[in-house]
């Protein structure tokens, strides 16, 4: 059987295993990445649940502040999924 690689945590760059694996998607945490690394984050892109916490305590100490971007981002995808001509 052939040896594959580890998906790794697009912050941290550690091995993740099955269990560990989550996709950044679009929104704020890919934002925060993109600005924290100074690079581009793609959504499909993975991160660990270390990272995603460190993530997680930086949005609770913005008591809300960018709440507003979340949803755009949603908004977003949306409507760029939809591919109604009408």
């Amino acid at each position: 059987m052939p040896h594959t690689s580890r998906p790794k945590c697009v912050d941290c760059e550690r091995g993740l295993d099955s269990n560990q694996l989550r996709e950044v998607d679009a929104g704020l945490l890919r934002l925060f990445l993109a600005v924290r690394l100074s690079k581009r984050i793609r959504c499909d892109d993975m991160i660990c649940q270390k990272c995603r916490s460190q993530f997680l305590k930086w949005q609770q100490k913005m008591e809300g502040d960018f709440d507003n971007y979340n949803n755009v981002a949603e908004f977003d995808m949306k409507s760029m999924n939809n591919d109604d001509d009408s």
